[in-house]
């Protein structure tokens, strides 16, 4: 230290020594920066603290809209005309979306999703409307005997009682 001079110049929080060769080092006030860096760190959690409560609050706004729907969404739900079937789908998809069910139902892929549905079940109603189930009645003996006289062959689990039947005719006859 007997060889260098120091001077020492304030500027913004740093000083700078001169040495022998006329170099200039700062001088860093470490104090001054843990300062600055406390204060840094504070701001950055209560930032991050601010944004977890925004996103808290848009996942909550979702859940309620799943489980429960308000009395605005359920008469746009009814103006709509929607079926029973396709509610839990509009809900689901105003979910996975981030939109309010009333969004959600003015959206072209959910109008032209729901037409779709529509279609497919007018469509099977129609090929349901042709009449109820046909009751297969089981042929007596003395059924599949006229029908075997007529030159139809009944089925094979059938013709032990034609055989039967016409065992039976025979005795009425003697």
């Amino acid at each position: 230290m007997e060889n260098e001079e120091e001077t020492v110049v304030t500027q913004t929080d740093t000083e700078t020594t001169e040495n022998q060769e006329g170099e200039t080092t700062p001088k860093v006030d470490v104090e001054a920066l843990k300062k600055e860096n406390a204060t840094l760190q504070a701001q950055k959690e209560h930032w991050r603290k601010k944004a977890e409560e925004k996103v808290e609050k848009t996942e909550t706004k979702v859940e309620v809209s799943k489980d429960d729907l308000s009395s605005k969404e359920l008469y746009a739900l009814i103006e709509a005309k929607v079926p029973k079937e396709d509610v839990e789908f509009i809900t689901n998809w105003a979910k996975f979306n981030k939109f309010g069910v009333i969004d959600a139902l003015n959206q072209k892929e959910v109008k032209s999703i729901l037409a779709l549905r529509a279609e497919e079940r007018q469509s099977a109603e129609v090929a349901n409307t042709t009449g109820g189930r046909r009751v297969s009645t089981k042929d007596t003996g003395t059924d599949l005997l006229e029908k075997f006289n007529k030159g139809q062959l009944p089925p094979e689990e059938d013709i032990e009682k034609m055989l039967n039947a016409k065992y039976e005719a025979k005795k009425k006859k003697n």
